[in-house]
């Protein structure tokens, strides 16, 4: 009997031994809470939404500290393998091959997100974010290894969380929506401030590849002042597919010289046509949909499109075309993002040539327009080439071309214009436009009749304020009003050599010699 409570006795302290030692291994996983909140730049417009996706990729069968012991969700098992292309391991080993994510030779977070989300599987839970919030939390979530995943997103906008017997766990995704940014360069590669008409503008659009979305459009709609051109610079006839050029690298923080030029390979087409609208402008559609969805393992890089366009003779101070990204998954629900706009103006220079008293327009009196060479005083080299008359004239857009009865170099006065020409109405009668900012000489080669030719040039500079206004000055004082005031002097009436003057001058002669001839002649008799 002894013997037998002896082994009752061992055998209940060994239940309590290994009964205390199994609740202080593991604890099961029970319920717990997540709050996601966002932090960063380029937000979604008032009235949007984020939607926040959890997928319970692992169930939590139980822990203790920082040791965990999992299970695979089943519902998410043939869909994981796929996305981590291995399609032939043990569930164990998904399990291996989860927590290997983001390290080296191993897909990132966002990778993997894109790669399971393609499968178009079903989440598990789902929770809204709107635009004037920075945060959600789900409460009552099964014990469970999550991704998180934001939608209507940028790139590396997905993370893994442990969720665990109400932890209460907080998770920040930087909320980024997809977004472009545009720019224009001149020929010098520097960006482009202000433009001469005939100049030549490189555009460049630029993106981060996005997760996948049903819809990714790119629309660029030019002014009248802006024509296309191919990238080779080739005259361009709309409609039709433009040429540009399209580049990937690794990120905004990658040397130019490391972009992978892709034009041939990527299959990104620019389709150019007029707006169906009163304006009637250039419109150049660039559909990225197909590109994004079938490059996924290329999400987070940067892809630039670049093409060309040329200032023509439309061009005005107020010069600038936008950019616009289109979004989303939900036909009902797209995404249109804010114009990115690039402004290319081009100013004007409106003359008011006029007498010493300015109480007239002269008119006749003849300009020729050169750039400044450096020297401070001289208008040499080759003059401007403009088209134009009637005293209203532009920059040619070629100036290599040919002097003729439309391309000139001599601008010509005449009386006061008054109707409405680049921003003046009235107050002038000359006035050339399409310049960019800069300093210039303009030189008198023929006086209006009646007035002496100006014995000096003329210094004029155009000054770009950077706020959609310019100012205009002469000699280095600026102009009223920003209308150029050259006066002309009359030339003086001289006597002419046998005219009148010098008839009267003979006969008032000739009368004072007979007047002195009576007086001696009588003084003779008298004596």
């Amino acid at each position: 009997m002894k013997k037998l409570k002896k082994f009752l006795a061992m055998m209940i302290s060994m239940v309590m031994v290994l009964s205390m030692a199994t609740v202080g291994f593991a604890t099961t996983g029970g319920t717990g809470s997540l709050t996601v909140q966002l932090t960063g730049e380029n937000k979604l417009d008032s009235g949007k939404s984020h939607t926040v996706k959890l997928y319970k990729l692992l169930n939590i069968v139980s822990y203790s500290g920082d040791k965990y012991s999992y299970s695979l969700n089943g519902d998410y098992t043939e869909a994981i393998k796929k996305a981590l292309k291995k399609e032939s391991i043990s569930n164990d080993e998904i399990i291996a091959e989860i927590g290997k994510i983001n390290e080296s030779s191993n897909p990132t977070t966002q990778q993997f997100a894109n790669a399971l989300e393609a499968q178009g599987i079903s989440t598990n839970i789902e929770g809204k974010i709107t635009s004037g919030n920075n945060s959600v939390t789900i409460n009552n979530l099964e014990a469970g290894y999550y991704l998180i995943v934001l939608d209507n997103a940028k790139a590396i906008q997905a993370t893994l969380k442990n969720v665990v017997n109400d932890n209460n766990g907080t998770v920040t995704l930087k909320e980024e929506a997809p977004s472009i940014t545009k720019k224009g360069f001149d020929k010098n590669n520097k960006p482009v401030t202000d433009v001469q008409i005939g100049d030549i503008v490189t555009y460049t659009i630029t993106t981060t590849i996005p997760k996948k979305f049903t819809k990714y459009t790119i629309t660029d709609i030019i002014t009248k002042g802006l024509s296309f051109v191919n990238f080779d610079e080739s005259e361009f006839t709309v409609p039709g597919k433009l040429g540009i050029k399209v580049t990937l690298k690794e990120n905004t923080n990658t040397p130019e010289e490391n972009e992978e030029d892709i034009t041939q390979t990527s299959g990104i087409e620019a389709n150019i046509e007029k707006t169906k609208d009163e304006k009637n402008q250039d419109k150049m559609t660039i559909d990225l949909s197909n590109y994004i969805n079938s490059n996924q393992d290329k999400v987070g890089k940067i892809l630039t499109i670049r093409y060309k366009a040329k200032v023509n003779e439309n061009a005005l101070v107020t010069e600038k075309n936008s950019a616009k990204l289109e979004y989303g998954n939900d036909p009902d629900k797209i995404i249109t993002t804010k114009p990115e706009e690039v402004k290319t103006p081009t100013f004007p220079v409106h003359i008011k040539k006029t007498d010493e008293g300015e109480t007239s327009f002269l008119e006749g009196a003849e300009f020729e327009l050169y750039h400044d060479n450096g020297s401070g005083t001289a208008a040499t080299g080759t003059a401007i080439k403009v088209t134009g008359d009637s005293g209203v004239y532009k920059i040619h857009t070629d100036q290599s071309a040919e002097i003729n009865e439309t391309v000139k170099t001599k601008m010509v006065t005449v009386k006061e214009i008054t109707t409405d020409n680049f921003d003046k109405n009235g107050g002038y009668n000359l006035v050339i436009n399409g310049l960019k900012a800069g300093t210039y000489w303009l030189k008198e080669t023929k006086a209006p009749d009646g007035y002496n030719l100006l014995k000096n040039n003329i210094k004029i500079t155009v000054k770009n304020n950077k706020d959609g206004s310019y100012e205009i000055s002469k000699d280095d004082t600026k102009a009223e009003n920003n209308i150029v005031k050259i006066v002309n002097t009359p030339g003086s009436q001289l006597p002419e050599t046998g005219g009148t003057g010098t008839l009267l001058l003979t006969a008032v002669g000739a009368l004072l010699v007979a007047v002195a001839m009576i007086r001696f002649m009588r003084r003779k008799q008298e004596n």
